[in-house]
């Protein structure tokens, strides 16, 4: 028995008539078919509200879109964040006072006046005022460095 034999069979038993001509199916080409969607699969989850630094920001002002004052909101990690007060500190004046130097080398004030009178470290008297200069101070600490390590 082939498949067509079994189809009238299975029609016959059923009550239902069977189609005197069988016909070939049609085909018909649709020039531009629609895009299904894709089904997406339904994930149920528990969201937190957003804290208020991370939620989306307010509408633009008119003031701002017309000109006016802007607010610029940067949201950066803590590398990023180093890396940037690292540039700031290093962008800062080149030349230091005696009580920045002193907190920058870590010794008393008093000391360090003493230290550059005697010419030990790189300074300048101007107007009767001790000015160091953050490269100079630099490149004396790391020769003081090596001068150790040598030493030891």
């Amino acid at each position: 028995m082939n498949l067509a034999d079994a189809i009238r069979q299975a029609a016959q038993t059923n009550g239902t008539p069977l189609p005197s001509e069988a016909q070939p199916p049609t085909i018909e080409v649709i020039e531009n078919p629609a895009p299904k969607p894709e089904p997406k699969p339904k994930v149920e989850t528990y969201m937190e509200p957003a804290h208020e630094e991370t939620r989306v920001p307010d509408p633009p002002n008119p003031a701002v879109t017309q000109g006016g004052v802007v607010r610029l909101e940067l949201f950066l990690s803590p590398e990023q964040l180093s890396g940037l007060f690292r540039a700031v500190v290093a962008n800062q004046h080149t030349v230091m006072t005696l009580r920045e130097a002193a907190q920058y080398l870590r010794i008393p004030p008093s000391v360090l006046e003493q230290m550059a009178s005697e010419g030990q470290v790189p300074a300048l008297l101007i107007d009767g005022k001790w000015r160091f200069a953050r490269t100079a101070v630099d490149e004396w600490l790391n020769l003081q460095g090596k001068q150790r390590e040598m030493e030891a």
